[in-house]
């Protein structure tokens, strides 16, 4: 990103659901391009999966509109060939979460 204008912007409900401060973000362009932008380095999960050796459960909304319905699965793929212990799941409900935690962890 080549730009001699930086602006700001706020990410709302970035981390909880209110308007609170404590639940957004405040970002430069610039800043987040380098941190979330496609050549980001953090942003390349597929790259850092094979570095995690703790237990890994993978969740993704059933109704998830950025990506694609096999991406936890392939993630789950990576980390399970550098063996770490993971499963993928699809879910839309945090009781669905908290058992397929309780499963994977009850393995180890």
């Amino acid at each position: 990103m080549h730009t001699a204008e930086d602006r700001t912007m706020v990410i709302y409900r970035a981390r909880g659901d209110t308007l609170n401060p404590e639940h957004t973000e405040l970002y430069t362009y610039k800043t987040w391009w380098f941190l979330a932008g496609p050549e980001a380095e953090s942003a390349k999960c597929y790259k850092q999966i094979t570095e995690i050796n703790i237990p890994l459960l993978l969740i993704q909304g059933r109704r998830d509109q950025d990506l694609r319905p096999e991406e936890a699965e392939d993630l789950a793929s990576l980390a399970a060939h550098a063996g770490t212990a993971t499963q993928a799941r699809y879910t839309s409900t945090p009781r669905t979460i908290s058992r397929d935690a309780r499963r994977l962890w009850a393995r180890q």
